[in-house]
């Protein structure tokens, strides 16, 4: 794949209520992006998702905070790596509403013992017992391991978008949010404009 990096450029590259994916490069991302591997479909790893709220500006769960406010050059540069996805029927309109989505989640803990399910289901056999049972042990595992009131970068992310009327149940977002994980969202093409697929270093 023909991908040409260019640098990120608030209000031509990426704006309020666009989708954010990384991968750092790290042990901790290619570790997640391993157990994403059985559902990814092209070659772009990511491992990591949040919302853009402003001017180099998101919010995003993450293990060391929580769901709070981020900076989006600290993924930028090295091995970071970082892709924008503009959400379909984009408008200023919906992209504040999804920032303010985002934003009203701030403050919630971060869902370790739902990571610890993500990955166990994210494993060889579980990746194979899913594809027989259809899903139905990814969701389960899910459920089990999911913890009231904490959340994932990817259950951030999937809420902020499911709330607003255009994207309300289309594509993945029709699944339970604790079973969608950042590179199964990354590769939508229901809820996101066609991608150029550029890569923003």
């Amino acid at each position: 794949m023909n991908i040409v990096a260019i640098k990120p450029q608030y209000g031509v590259t990426y704006k309020q209520g666009y989708v954010f994916f990384t991968n750092t490069g790290d042990f901790v991302s290619n570790g997640v992006a391993y157990f994403e591997s059985w559902r990814r479909m092209g070659d772009i790893k990511v491992s990591h998702v949040g919302i853009v709220t402003g001017d180099n500006e998101g919010v995003e769960a993450h293990i060391k905070t929580g769901v709070a406010r981020c900076k989006l050059d600290k993924y930028v540069g090295g091995k970071n790596k970082i892709f924008f996805r503009k959400p379909r029927y984009w408008s200023p309109d919906m992209g504040a509403r999804i920032a303010d989505a985002a934003e009203a989640q701030i403050g919630q803990a971060y869902d370790t013992s739902l990571i610890v399910g993500r990955f166990l289901a994210g494993t060889k056999l579980g990746a194979l017992l899913n594809r027989i049972t259809r899903g139905a042990v990814d969701r389960y595992v899910s459920k089990l391991f999911d913890a009231e009131y904490k959340k994932i970068c990817s259950e951030t992310a999937a809420f902020s978008l499911s709330i607003q009327p255009e994207l309300e149940g289309l594509g993945c977002l029709a699944a339970p949010h604790r079973t969608i994980d950042p590179q199964v969202m990354f590769e939508d093409d229901v809820i996101f404009e066609p991608w150029k697929h550029q890569l923003k270093t």
